[in-house]
């Protein structure tokens, strides 16, 4: 069985999927209450589905820059369980995640209270804009549509998972998760 971990967009979601088939899906808001809820949230859907850590074969996890505890919990704590139990791990950005689901570019994607990350196209690296300067568009993104009221901002996201389950191939190589920074945290 293979699990999907995504506590970026503004639900969370966990799937348990095989053979590019949801077998389950649970949502779940964990803003603000990652460090206490994140890894028993993941062991009650493990538990709901008569499944295990153990069962697990492979993680998938949306990987982003967002609140500095939620990025490190979530990473921290699918770090340990592939330490723990040596389950292969795949972590992609949020922009992989929108575009490996087929929504178009240009991407926006929240970086913070007054800053977008813009991605003009698959080749183009994202670069923070201050919202004011975001012009009026057709975007692919997640988070406020309150920061573009009163504004000719069409905007597209995620509503399902099966696309991006079912025409996917998962490559994983990764051993373990780093947060996604836009800048480094300066931590002494």
């Amino acid at each position: 069985m293979y699990l999907f971990v995504d506590t970026i967009s503004p639900s969370s979601t966990l799937i348990l999927f095989e053979n590019k088939n949801i077998v389950s899906k649970f949502d779940f808001v964990i803003k603000w209450k990652e460090y206490d809820n994140f890894l028993s949230s993941l062991n009650n859907f493990l538990l709901s589905n008569n499944l295990a850590l153990d069962n697990i074969k492979w993680i998938v996890v949306i990987n982003w820059p967002w609140w500095f505890t939620w990025t490190r919990i979530v990473a921290l704590t699918i770090n340990t369980i592939n330490f723990t139990k040596n389950i292969p791990l795949l972590a992609l950005d949020y922009f992989s995640l929108l575009e490996k689901n087929w929504l178009s570019y240009p991407m926006l994607v929240k970086a913070n209270r007054w800053e977008y990350l813009l991605k003009e196209n698959s080749f183009s690296e994202p670069r923070l804009v201050n919202i004011p300067e975001i012009t009026n568009w057709d975007y692919s993104w997640i988070w406020d549509i309150i920061d573009f009221e009163n504004r000719d901002i069409s905007i597209k996201w995620i509503q399902d998972y099966n696309n991006f389950i079912k025409n996917n191939d998962f490559i994983f190589t990764d051993n373990r998760i780093e947060p996604y920074y836009i800048k480094k945290p300066s931590i002494s």
